[in-house]
């Protein structure tokens, strides 16, 4: 992904999340898509060449089915903050153990 501050636009191969960047850190934002685009969304943009070692996902809820599948990809989340009704997570690729 180009690390240059980007504005938002809709990824057809990502469900149609919104991707950008902005100070060189991608962002993903699910908000409003339908169970389960959210979830294939993020790990196909982790997943993808070039993405980062830190990715910032907007979502408007806790999304527990990704935590697992964050650790086994080997990355780690931490909770932002975040206007009312929307979660924020920085995600942060380590190194395989």
């Amino acid at each position: 992904m180009d690390t240059s501050d980007t504005e938002p636009t809709a990824d057809p191969d990502l469900f149609g999340a919104r991707l950008w960047c902005q100070g060189g850190v991608a962002h993903i934002d699910v908000r409003g898509l339908e169970p389960p685009c959210p979830l294939l969304a993020v790990l196909g943009l982790i997943e993808r060449f070039g993405c980062g070692d830190e990715v910032i996902f907007h979502h408007d809820r806790d999304p527990m089915l990704l935590y697992p599948e964050l650790a086994e990809r080997y990355w780690t989340s931490e909770r932002l903050a975040a206007e009312p009704g929307e979660v924020r997570l920085r995600l942060i690729r380590q190194p395989p153990q």
